[in-house]
């Protein structure tokens, strides 16, 4: 098999970070367009039940699915943006390096 040089490494990785970033970009997409479409189903329900605009607008039902999907859109942007912002984009391939290097070692304790 074989071994990938450092160049199709950072390739790879480049390639998964896109693959990530285009996942997030449809998300939040999706999270706007979608909880537009909700709220504004459900004021305009509230509306024809009587309701004066700003009751219906300002109505928790209606910001109900932005705040809970919204906890959701935080997570997944803090594992998009904000973990490798703390650990570094490298982060993953250091740590992998260092499990192989300490098996390596016990290896090596193990036939001598």
């Amino acid at each position: 098999m074989k071994q990938l040089n450092s160049n199709d490494k950072r390739f790879i990785r480049a390639k998964y970070r896109v693959s990530q970033l285009r996942s997030y970009y449809t998300h939040l997409l999706v999270y706007i367009l979608a909880n537009l479409m909700i709220s504004g189903v459900k004021v305009a329900f509230y509306i024809r039940g009587g309701s004066s605009w700003e009751e219906a607008i300002f109505n928790l039902d209606t910001f109900i699915v932005w705040i809970i999907w919204g906890v959701f859109m935080l997570i997944h942007t803090f594992r998009v943006m904000g973990l490798p912002l703390m650990l570094g984009y490298d982060w993953e391939s250091r740590k992998l390096e260092q499990y192989v290097e300490e098996e390596m070692k016990k290896e090596q304790n193990i036939n001598v």
